[in-house]
C-alpha cells in the first residue's frame, strides 16, 4: 500500500507563488527611467505644475513613457516610467 505523500507547507507555497509574481515584473529596458514620484522630488515642483508641465512636454515629443509592472509591497503594480529624449 502506498505511503501518504506529506503536504507541501505553507511557507512553501508562499516561496513558490512570490518567484512566479516577480517574473511577472516588466521592467522599462534601459537606463535614465523614473517614476513620477521620482521626478517630482528631484525637480521640486507641485503636483498641478508637474502635471501640466509633463503633458506638454508629451505632446511636443520630448519625453518617453513606458508602462508596466513592478512589486510593491508583495503585490504586483502598474507603474509608468518616463525619460527623457
Amino acid at each position: 500500500m502506498p505511503q501518504p505523500k506529506s503536504k507541501p507547507s505553507k511557507s512553501s507555497w508562499a516561496a513558490a507563488f512570490g518567484a512566479a509574481l516577480k517574473t511577472r515584473e516588466q521592467l522599462p529596458p534601459g537606463a535614465g527611467w523614473k517614476t513620477i514620484p521620482e521626478i517630482k522630488d528631484e525637480l521640486g515642483v507641485g503636483h498641478v505644475k508637474f502635471y501640466q508641465t509633463l503633458k506638454i512636454l508629451r505632446a511636443a515629443g520630448r519625453v518617453e513613457h513606458f508602462a508596466g509592472k513592478i512589486m510593491a509591497d508583495n503585490k504586483l503594480v502598474r507603474c509608468i516610467w518616463y525619460r527623457v529624449k
